[in-house]
């Protein structure tokens, strides 16, 4: 059976995706920044840098690959976030940074009593294309023991038509933030008793009481 709650003997991986766009400005590169490093200091603090209560893994929409931290330490990502990201090198479509998210969750399946993975998209803004959202449905119907994860769009724009519903699956996973710390929100309280499978009722009944501009 999936974990009946978050701890560490059922970890949560919590894949974490920076989407900037080739045209991002400045302010909305910082924005991205902040929110992944707020997210990374938050699951580091709730674990207290000792209980495996997550796994990590970061990626970044460049080419050739993106893949920054593959199943780490929530303190690895912290540590590198710390330092800051550029978002240098030339800019990948969404769908290949998707895709190389369901090759490192093929590559760190878990267990059957893990938690179910989350992949958090925190985007720049921009519009998405179609092999964006194949790749997100695709994504979405990974098979993994502990069950297919769940994508949640990030952004930081005051008009969200921009197809993330679609890369999402459904409205009520993408947030919009009103400063990067809030995306902190996202994340229930660890060891919080969970419901199966793989604790999807509980989360979605936190993200559902956020809804979302927060």
């Amino acid at each position: 059976m999936p974990a009946p709650k978050i701890t560490s003997q059922s970890p949560w991986h919590v894949v974490a995706v920076a989407d900037v766009a080739s045209d991002a400005d400045e302010v909305r590169c910082a924005e991205v920044l902040e929110a992944l490093q707020a997210l990374a200091a938050e699951l580091t603090f709730l674990s207290q840098g000792t209980r495996p209560y997550f796994q990590v893994s970061l990626v970044e929409n460049v080419s050739p690959s993106g893949v920054l931290v593959a199943h780490g330490r929530d303190a690895d990502v912290d540590d590198l976030l710390i330092e800051g990201l550029t978002f240098e090198g030339e800019r990948a479509p969404l769908a290949k940074a998707l895709g190389e998210v369901a090759e490192l969750l093929q590559a760190h399946p878990g267990d059957e009593t893990d938690f179910t993975p989350y992949v958090l998209v925190v985007t720049s803004g921009r519009v998405v294309s179609v092999d964006d959202i194949a790749a997100a449905e695709a994504l979405r119907v990974l098979p993994l023991p502990a069950g297919p994860p769940n994508i949640l769009v990030v952004h930081f724009e005051d008009s969200p038509d921009l197809g993330y519903n679609e890369v999402a699956g459904r409205p009520d996973y993408v947030f919009r933030l009103s400063s990067p710390d809030r995306i902190c929100n996202l994340i229930p309280p660890v060891g919080s008793s969970v419901q199966d499978p793989g604790g999807k009722d509980e989360v979605a009944a936190h993200l559902s009481q956020i809804q979302g501009s927060i």
